[in-house]
């Protein structure tokens, strides 16, 4: 994509061209990194943190695991839910991710 003029307002927001956020991804509200070289010449602007719902993949059964040891936990039977706790119910595998 070639590069295009954005405009800044004065409280500081930019606006994203149309064709920049499909090119992207984009859609809704996002959050950006700006970074600024020493000499304040060229700021390089790219998305932080940006994630799809496809980033955070669990399975029927993780889900399930977690029901029950929420479920567990509602009722009394833990104390606490912890990712090992998890792991002896099954299902369970690998790490969670926030």
């Amino acid at each position: 994509m070639e590069s295009r003029v954005v405009h800044m307002d004065e409280s500081g927001r930019l606006t994203v061209p149309e064709e920049a956020r499909r090119a992207l991804g984009l859609s809704g509200a996002a959050t950006f990194e700006l970074e600024v070289d020493a000499a304040g010449a060229a700021p390089l602007l790219r998305t932080a943190g940006a994630h799809s719902d496809d980033d955070f993949s669990i399975t029927p059964e993780q889900l399930e695991s977690l029901a029950r040891g929420m479920k567990d936990s509602r009722e009394g039977r833990v104390r606490r839910v912890t990712q090992e706790y998890l792991l002896e119910l099954g299902g369970l595998t690998g790490s969670v991710r926030p």
